[in-house]
C-alpha cells in the first residue's frame, strides 16, 4: 500500500466543526481510515447543499477526498473524482487559477505514479 496521505477539511463552522476535524485527524493518525472515509462521505453530502456544487469549499473537500482515495489505492474512483473536480474548477475559475492547477497537478501525479508502477488505468 502507498503511504497514506490524509487531507482533512470540513466545512462546519464553530466548535462542532473543530471537534469533527480533531476526530478525523485522530482517526487518521491511528490508521482508522474507514472511519475517516465515513466522515468524508457525510461532509460530501452536506457541502453541496450548504455551499453549492461549485463553491470553493465544496471543491476543496472533493479534491481532498479524491487524494485520500488515491492514497488508499482506489485509483479508478480518485481518477473519476479528479476529472469532475478539474472540469468544475476550469469552468468556475479558469485554467490558470491556482486551485485548478493544484487539481491538475494531483491528477497528473497520480497518473504518472500509476504508469511508473505499471498500474495505469486503461
Amino acid at each position: 500500500m502507498r503511504n497514506v496521505r490524509i487531507f482533512i477539511f470540513f466545512n462546519v463552522a464553530g466548535s462542532r466543526g473543530y471537534r469533527k476535524r480533531n476526530l478525523a485527524v485522530l482517526l487518521a493518525e491511528t490508521m482508522q481510515l474507514d472511519e475517516v472515509e465515513v466522515l468524508y462521505s457525510r461532509e460530501m453530502e452536506l457541502a453541496p447543499l450548504e455551499y453549492g456544487e461549485t463553491h470553493r469549499k465544496t471543491l476543496t473537500l472533493m479534491h481532498n477526498f479524491a487524494a485520500f482515495l488515491e492514497s488508499r489505492g482506489r485509483d479508478r474512483e480518485a481518477e473519476a473524482s479528479f476529472v469532475r473536480i478539474l472540469d468544475a474548477r476550469m469552468d468556475a475559475l479558469g485554467d490558470q487559477h491556482r486551485h485548478t492547477l493544484l487539481t491538475m497537478n494531483s491528477f497528473f501525479h497520480m497518473v504518472s505514479w500509476q504508469r511508473h508502477h505499471g498500474e495505469a488505468i486503461a
